[in-house]
């Protein structure tokens, strides 16, 4: 049983750094700017590890949220701390209120961050690597 902890822990471990680290690889793009890899992964396991004594579940979606936090200007430390302050706030306060919002508004947000993430010129190349080749 203990084996089974240890692979679903690792694989977690090792899916958000590389998650967190693939999320600094496009911040530097986008910015123009060179982040700490070693301080990230450092940060990322110590997150992990918090979270696992206060009895919480580990894991990483940070790449939308930054993504969001770049393209409007979001670049101190502020704004990775305030969509998670909110994050709480809606499900601890408003969490009744929510039930009332249809699904469709929340796929129109997920698409929206679709489109404005998406290098759309990297689906040409997709879509000629799916041709047959003559």
């Amino acid at each position: 049983t203990l084996l089974k902890v240890y692979v679903s822990a690792i694989s977690i471990a090792a899916i958000s750094i590389f998650e967190s680290l693939m999320s600094l690889s496009i911040v530097d793009e986008l910015t123009d700017s060179r982040g700490n890899r070693n301080r990230e992964a450092f940060g990322q396991g110590l997150g992990q590890f918090a979270s696992g004594i206060l009895g919480g579940v580990g894991g990483s979606a940070v790449i939308g949220q930054t993504l969001l936090n770049v393209k409007n200007q979001g670049y101190t430390r502020l704004s990775g701390f305030v969509a998670p302050l909110f994050v709480m706030i809606i499900m601890m306060g408003a969490a009744p209120a929510i039930e009332y919002i249809p699904v469709a508004a929340y796929v129109a947000s997920m698409l929206n961050v679709i489109v404005h993430t998406m290098h759309w010129d990297s689906m040409v190349v997709m879509i000629a690597g799916l041709m047959p080749q003559a």
